[in-house]
């Protein structure tokens, strides 16, 4: 697929797939994923990759040292922002209030393009 195809208006010279581009790319291509979409088409994708991979083993490191006091901690992604917890994101009755004085400022974690939730 062309990067005109792909609807790209990229102010780079690198292709622009946005997520109909990424589906259709995937449909054609059958077996392959969005992974050798990445790869093939990205020319700094395992530079990228091993960002990616150092920010999660940092992350990791970051929370196994916070639950050695609060075994519940945890993360919560939401709104392209990124936030620390002192327990559940949702407590067993609902009460967003509770919820709320669980998060912990830190310095607001805005990452941008974050999106929250599961598949």
């Amino acid at each position: 697929m062309s990067t005109e195809q792909a609807g790209a208006s990229a102010p780079s010279s690198l292709p622009c797939y946005p997520s109909l581009a990424v589906d259709a790319w995937i449909e054609e291509n059958g077996s392959e994923d969005a992974t050798n979409l990445f790869f093939e088409e990205h020319p700094n994708a395992t530079q990228i990759a091993g960002k990616i991979k150092r920010a999660a083993t940092l992350l990791n490191s970051a929370m196994r040292e916070i639950r050695e006091v609060f075994p519940d901690a945890n993360y919560y992604s939401a709104n392209d922002s990124f936030d620390l917890l002192l327990g559940n994101s949702h407590s067993d009755g609902f009460d967003a209030a509770m919820q709320q004085q669980r998060q912990v400022s830190v310095g607001h974690a805005h990452v941008g393009s974050l999106s929250g939730g599961d598949w």
